[in-house]
């Protein structure tokens, strides 16, 4: 059901569903947004930059500081290249892939950025076995990485099935009749009996 309002400023119909503010609160609340500047840090400026998150294999919200969007585009740029997709399901499938393949690219820098942060904050660190030391005070933090790792590989390869599958599903194309017909084969010539010679 819709009303007209009528508060000075605020003409036009309003959704009576939605509970009425007064006009003190509106008041208020247009005299907030005249004030407010936005966040002002770069932190902030960054949290706020992730409100209107766009989906996508090309969103920019899939990269993150530290990775290279080019890169990004390159794998998808091969990924497109090689299959060809056909149809929206595949396009799809597709850009599941690609998402799997940069999460196992991440992972792989997660893992040696994890192993050197152990490095370099192990309070004693043993000058024979740095690495295991590292590891082992890492231990658990390693093992859910490790899990998830595991979860974007059988990902991976239940979407390439999935890829392979919709690939082969494609409609087999029709002779083209603008090609020309192959030669036909001349009749062999008849063969005559050898016949005895007098």
């Amino acid at each position: 059901m819709l009303v007209t309002a009528s508060y000075p400023g605020i003409e036009g119909k309003i959704n009576a569903s939605i509970s009425f503010m007064t006009l003190n609160q509106i008041r208020a609340n247009r005299l907030n947004a005249k004030r407010s500047a936005g966040p002002r840090s770069a932190a902030g400026k960054a949290r706020s930059a992730m409100n209107a998150l766009k989906s996508g294999i090309s969103a920019q919200s899939q990269i993150l500081p530290g990775e290279d969007p080019a890169a990004l585009e390159k794998l998808s740029g091969e990924f497109y290249d090689y299959h060809q997709p056909e149809s929206p399901a595949e396009r799809e499938v597709l850009d599941n892939l690609i998402h799997l393949s940069w999460l196992n690219r991440r992972y792989r820098r997660i893992d040696a950025q994890l192993m050197k942060y152990e490095m370099d904050t192990t309070y004693r660190p043993s000058p024979d076995c740095p690495w295991g030391q590292s590891f082992g005070s890492a231990s658990v933090r390693f093992l859910r990485l490790q899990t998830r790792v595991n979860a974007a590989d059988r990902a991976f390869h239940r979407n390439l099935d999935q890829l392979r599958l919709l690939e082969a599903e494609r409609p087999i194309l029709e002779a083209d009749d603008s090609a020309p017909d192959p030669p036909a084969e001349s009749p062999a010539a008849p063969s005559t009996p050898d016949l005895p010679t007098t």
